[in-house]
């Protein structure tokens, strides 16, 4: 199962299932569906950023 993530407005699909943290800080890196590595900040379970890598 996919797991989905919308970040100023632009989408991305993950086939790895995270389960951020519901307090404090989750980092998470990922590379999505269009095979862009993606670093993801999560605040008390809640998105707060995402960055594309190089």
């Amino acid at each position: 199962m996919a797991q989905v993530f919308t970040f100023n407005g632009k989408t991305h699909q993950f086939a790895e299932d995270i389960q951020p943290n519901k307090e404090g800080l989750y980092m998470a890196t990922l590379k999505d569906g269009d095979n862009i590595t993606c670093e993801m900040w999560f605040v008390n379970g809640e998105l707060h950023r995402l960055i594309e890598l190089d």
